[in-house]
């Protein structure tokens, strides 16, 4: 859905709700992945405050919106490989959607390395979010809907944030399952797609220290740079602004595959250790769905211990809509402290109020504003063990 799409259905939530038995002053949005992207920027307009109650962000956020003028270039670029001039809306509305979607395939916008060379590969592959990027799905900064870049004002009600501990394996392992390449000249191509940062993040990240496994480091830092340290910003936008926010941090493998894919339990046992608390893992646990899983009709039924942790975070989000805050009588949940980030950590078969850590994304904040991301402002914190080099110090002249 479009933004304008997720504000008329929370007005006409708002004004309708009351004859289905339920509290308008009561609604809490929340999204997963795309969705959590999406919510966040509507949590960030001004007229959010008088549609719900609060925000649950998992697994998405805290990404630099498309400017106006990309998103108008690169319209521009999609009507003409459909062969409209870009006013024409006639003719745009006359296309069947076989056109429309071979069309997508032919926009040169789409192909063009607007901001390093592998920007597209990598964010096609990995879904990673790039500041500055053309594309043809993603919210725009359009100066009218949305006018601020809500990493500037962060979520104007109560949120949640948080993200899983392997959202990125679920992208990871289909880009390599059949590459037959060395781990060494696997890396050695997803580093150089970074363009002028790679050589930066080969340093900081050793393949070597990661077992010379392709998969765990890729998985490593895609989870950082785009659900992690995203999430963080969020949080830190958020709670500067004096809003309430609440981080998490879902670690924990479920016993159970969780969905069906082309007729398949997902993930596959034997792949179960590579794939760990993966994107969508926190799912079932979120809407209480542990038996029979994958959901619907499969024969795998949760742990004891699994059931308590989707009581928690069910009674959590319920209590978010109810009042701004996910503390329950089982849970004391802490707001977020950029100085000294406690949250919800879920792991080992539990849930419990923990250190959450987010010292990497210091690095990750540099790689984003070298790549043209808005930069938000740290706290002051006391200083730790000495770091490696900056960045910047590390990037190459010119």
């Amino acid at each position: 859905m479009a933004i304008q799409d997720y504000l008329a259905a929370l007005r006409w939530t708002k004004d309708n709700i009351g004859a289905f038995g339920g509290d308008p002053k009561k609604t809490m949005l929340f999204g997963q992945s795309a969705g959590a992207v999406n919510a966040f920027a509507v949590a960030s307009l001004p007229e959010v405050k008088d549609l719900v109650a609060a925000v649950v962000l998992q697994s998405g956020s805290g990404i630099d919106l498309t400017p106006n003028e990309t998103a108008q270039y690169t319209g521009k670029s999609y009507a003409a490989a459909l062969g409209c001039a870009d006013h024409d809306l006639k003719c745009l509305q006359s296309k069947p959607v076989s056109r429309l979607r071979a069309a997508y395939q032919k926009t040169a916008a789409l192909k063009e390395k607007v901001i390093f060379k592998g920007h597209r590969s990598l964010g096609g592959t990995f879904g990673l979010n790039f500041p500055n990027q053309t594309n043809l799905n993603a919210a725009v900064l359009d100066g009218v809907v949305i006018k601020e870049e809500p990493l500037k004002v962060g979520s104007r009600v109560p949120v949640i944030v948080g993200s899983n501990g392997q959202d990125s394996s679920l992208f990871t392992h289909k880009a390599y399952k059949a590459d037959n390449s060395s781990a060494e000249d696997a890396y050695a191509r997803f580093l150089d797609a970074w363009g002028r940062v790679g050589p930066s993040i080969g340093n900081k990240y050793p393949l070597s220290a990661f077992n010379n496994s392709i998969n765990a480091i890729v998985t490593h830092i895609n989870t950082l740079a785009g659900f992690k340290c995203p999430a963080y910003k969020t949080l830190r936008a958020t709670s500067a602004a004096g809003v309430p926010a609440y981080a998490y941090q879902f670690n924990h493998v479920p016993s159970c595959p969780w969905v069906w894919i082309r007729g398949k339990k997902f993930p596959p046992r034997r792949f179960v250790d590579e794939f760990g608390a993966t994107h969508t893992a926190e799912l079932p646990f979120v809407f209480g769905n542990l038996d029979n899983m994958p959901v619907g009709n499969g024969s795998c039924h949760s742990t004891a211990a699994e059931r308590d942790i989707s009581r928690g975070l069910v009674a959590a989000w319920t209590a978010m809509a109810a009042g701004g805050d996910p503390s329950t009588h089982g849970h004391r949940w802490p707001r977020f402290n950029e100085c000294d980030p406690h949250g919800m950590l879920v792991q080992d078969q539990s849930m419990a109020v923990a250190a959450l850590d987010y010292e990497e994304c210091d690095f990750w904040d540099q790689v984003w504003a070298e790549l043209g991301g808005h930069m938000l402002p740290r706290a002051l914190k006391l200083p730790k063990q000495p770091q490696q080099v900056g960045l910047r110090q590390a990037l190459p002249a010119g």
